[in-house]
């Protein structure tokens, strides 16, 4: 089978940190064109390389993300392993399936190997690590008593606070119906 040959595509999209001007400015370095050619690489899908094997796009694609633009190389002929035949699909010769139709089989996915060699089970009942009794706790007791059962219930006597207010100069007035 023939070596697979590659496009090399350019969106106008840069890099992460790079300057629009900056990458025109080396864009047109390395292609040897005028600004305004270049200028119209960006804002359309454009092939900037068509036809090269894998070594050469990806030539391509280092040195143009040196300059900050970045790149989409495309497989020309269909790769090994790609199972794509025939020719392309018109858009009118497509179709829905009806509901419930398997379209594509799940791939099998193998069941994951584990080595437990080293891994026992105990037999069911046996108690594999004793446990640790938890430590006394302690409480200094010291500063507290207790009441005689035959006391009455102890009750905390609510917190007034008793503010004393001079009212000497004060005096009433007689409201009238004006006022409400």
């Amino acid at each position: 089978m023939a070596e697979p040959l590659f496009e090399v595509w350019f969106e106008g999209v840069l890099l992460p940190g790079y300057a629009a001007n900056d990458v025109k400015r080396e864009l047109a370095v390395i292609f040897k064109a005028e600004p305004a050619r270049i200028d119209a690489l960006f804002g359309t899908r454009s092939v900037i390389k068509r036809g090269v094997d894998a070594a050469t796009a990806r030539r391509y694609q280092l040195a143009l993300a040196k300059a900050g633009a970045a790149v989409e190389v495309v497989p020309l002929t269909p790769v090994a392993g790609d199972t794509r035949e025939g020719p392309p699909i018109e858009r009118d010769a497509l179709s829905l399936a009806e509901p419930g139709v398997t379209l594509v089989d799940a791939p099998a996915i193998p069941a994951p190997q584990f080595d437990l060699s080293a891994f026992t089970l105990a037999e069911p009942g046996v108690t594999l690590m004793e446990p640790e009794p938890a430590p006394a706790l302690e409480f200094d007791l010291t500063g507290l008593a207790l009441l005689p059962l035959d006391a009455p219930d102890y009750v905390i006597p609510p917190v007034c606070l008793v503010r004393e207010f001079e009212t000497a100069g004060l005096s009433l007035i007689e409201i009238g119906p004006d006022h409400e």
